[in-house]
């Protein structure tokens, strides 16, 4: 009876423990979409020759060394920093764990150590020696993706999206015994502190490492988002963004602003195509009207991500959002997503 009532609760507990965090957004008349989505991000300043595809293009914004209390300054590890940092925030004991992605088990201090610190024993013929154990921290360079669950919304008053931090997972690659990789598993799940937006401000002034992330591979689709409220349809939205800008409009390859008629010359193309008539064996020429919104499978946010060392609190924002069609050959087949155009915030 005692596991069948512990069932029963925890079943009543997972809606709270998935909207916690943004409760507030669904309660806001001027929020007409929330969506969970949680994706792999490549946020360290080099590409991992170990990744099989580029799941986003990463830019540095803004890297500061920070004084230390003896006023000597330490080497950054510029390649791998947001991992290292992270990392050294885990051992300091500045962040709420836990072991699953819903935030509902915290780690205990044990249960922490066992994960940052793995303890490995030597064994010897030496018949005076019993062997010694050997505690090696998780390698930062081991750290090459970061799984990040958040949640995205749709702002009817701005009519802009957002985005706001859930959990991260420092994501540790695995190896076999000849040290082959295998694969990739959080470490743990860090949860991210809701912040009022006088905080956020905060930290993205004070925060000493700041990047801009382009969704690639991670690029998600409406459909596979775990939508929470509302809906939202993508292809009205690019198209009442091409027919009447609610933000300032850029180029999707220089990134130079665009007038309305010429994003809607972009959008809007009028060809003429042969179309032969079995009927009368004749030849006509056809003007077909198209609208490459008609491709739109998929959504790119570019946001910024800014980590404040002294703090240990991580952030980021939305400042720029494209719809993504997918350009197919003759077959059919995907070739790859283009973005259209880019809405600036």
């Amino acid at each position: 009876m005692r596991h069948i009532t512990c069932a029963f609760a925890l079943l009543f507990l997972v809606p709270y423990l998935l909207h916690a965090q943004y409760d507030d957004l669904l309660h806001k008349r001027h929020i007409s979409w929330v969506a969970e989505h949680t994706a792999d991000y490549e946020l360290n300043p080099v590409y991992s020759e170990l990744m099989d595809v580029e799941m986003n293009l990463t830019k540095v914004l803004r890297l500061e060394n920070q004084n230390g209390s003896t006023g000597l300054y330490q080497d950054l590890e510029i390649e791998h920093y947001l991992s290292a940092a992270l990392l050294q925030g885990l051992q300091a004991g500045a962040f709420a764990c836990f072991a699953d992605s819903l935030l509902s088990r915290p780690l205990s201090p044990e249960q922490m150590e066992q994960r940052l610190f793995k303890r490995d024993t030597i064994v010897t013929d030496a018949p005076d020696w019993e062997g010694s154990v050997i505690v090696n921290a998780v390698p930062f360079e081991e750290i090459d993706l970061f799984r990040v669950r958040q949640v995205f919304f749709f702002n009817t008053r701005k009519k802009a999206f957002g985005a706001r931090l859930l959990a991260v997972a420092p994501m540790v690659n695995t190896r076999d015994p000849e040290g082959n990789l295998t694969g990739r598993q959080p470490l743990l799940w860090i949860k991210i502190p809701t912040q009022r937006t006088c905080q956020s401000r905060k930290i993205v002034k004070s925060a000493n490492y700041a990047v801009q992330t382009f969704m690639r591979e991670n690029a998600p689709e409406i459909a596979v988002m775990q939508t929470a409220k509302g809906n939202l349809d993508l292809n009205k939205w690019a198209t009442r963004e091409v027919k009447h800008p609610a933000h300032r409009i850029l180029s999707y390859d220089e990134f130079q602003p665009l007038k309305k008629a010429a994003l809607q010359a972009l959008i809007f193309k009028t060809d003429t195509i042969v179309v032969f008539a079995p009927d009368t064996f004749m030849e006509n020429a056809v003007m077909v009207q198209e609208n490459a919104i008609d491709g739109v499978e998929k959504i790119r946010f570019v946001q910024n991500w800014y980590y404040d060392a002294r703090r240990n609190r991580l952030t980021n924002r939305i400042v720029a959002v494209a719809p993504l069609a997918a350009v197919r050959d003759l077959d059919g087949a995907l070739r790859y997503y283009k973005p259209l155009f880019y809405s600036k915030y």
